[in-house]
């Protein structure tokens, strides 16, 4: 965490089919991202990447249920 500082501030990584692949300050701009690329932050939400397409991107982020990262609702 000391070579990203940012990190320990906030925002979010972002996952695709399993690896991590980047950084963003917020949940934002679903068209730089692939649908199905899932968005974490510090406190384990996650947002999953909806719609659109690999070439467009996609069209929102959506918050993903607790029950489907196996917490509790």
């Amino acid at each position: 965490m000391e070579a990203m500082p940012e990190i320990q501030t906030g925002g979010v990584v972002l996952i695709y089919r399993g690896q991590a692949y980047g950084w963003k300050d917020c949940v934002r701009d679903p068209h730089q991202d692939c649908p199905g690329a899932l968005a974490v932050d510090l406190g384990g939400q996650v947002w999953q990447a909806q719609g659109g397409d690999d070439y467009h991107g996609a069209q929102a982020w959506v918050p993903v249920q607790a029950s489907m990262q196996g917490g509790q609702a």
